[in-house]
């Protein structure tokens, strides 16, 4: 084998890697499309059933995302598919293109990207919503806390009425027991001097 024939099947052997590498690097996008895909539409119908929907463009980005991301899905798989019958085509030396697996490519890379970036507002709008909530928990439990504390002006109030333990100026404290029954007897003895002497 001379150093042209060498040469020769390097280049093929060149030319066979690049074009599988070619085929790979296609088929990784289609693969890598679909997974991601199929991925995101897992995650928006979790996010319904567990968190659910604020309010109704929540809602429409909802059901836009979900849309474009099955678009995609059908797209890809249809891709597939068609893929064989096109290399079908190229053995039996028919070179005409297909149109609608161009069609396909491009309408799935689109539906994707959309439904990416529409996933993305839903997250943001999502984490704002589930932080403002959180936030406004925080406030109510502050405010309960406040509500149940007694408040230092009604514990003033509840001593307004401390007059009332003054002691009666009616009644001479220093009147002692022996003191207001000698007083008693004395009052008694007068009264019973005058019923003798009316009895005279």
């Amino acid at each position: 084998m001379n150093d042209n024939e060498k040469t020769g099947l390097k280049d093929i052997e060149y030319y066979s890697n690049l074009v599988n590498a070619w085929f790979n690097t296609k088929l990784e996008k289609d693969k890598s499309i679909l997974s991601i895909s199929a991925g995101g539409l897992g995650l928006l119908v979790t996010l319904i059933s567990t968190i659910g929907v604020n309010n109704l463009t929540e809602l429409i980005l909802f059901i836009i995302a979900i849309f474009l991301f099955m678009i995609s899905i059908v797209s890809m798989i249809s891709i597939f598919e068609r893929n064989s019958k096109r290399l079908e085509n190229e053995v039996a030396n028919n070179n005409s293109k297909d149109l609608f697996l161009g069609l396909l490519d491009k309408i799935g890379s689109l539906s994707f990207s959309i439904a990416i970036i529409i996933t993305f507002i839903i997250g943001v709008s999502v984490s704002i919503h589930s932080f403002n909530k959180k936030k406004e928990s925080q406030v109510i439990k502050e405010n309960k806390i406040i509500t149940t504390t007694v408040p230092s002006n009604e514990i003033v109030k509840s001593f307004n009425d401390v007059n009332r333990m003054k002691p009666n100026p009616s009644i001479n404290p220093t009147i002692t027991n022996g003191e207001q029954s000698n007083s008693t007897n004395t009052q008694t003895q007068p009264s019973n001097a005058q019923q003798s002497q009316s009895k005279e």
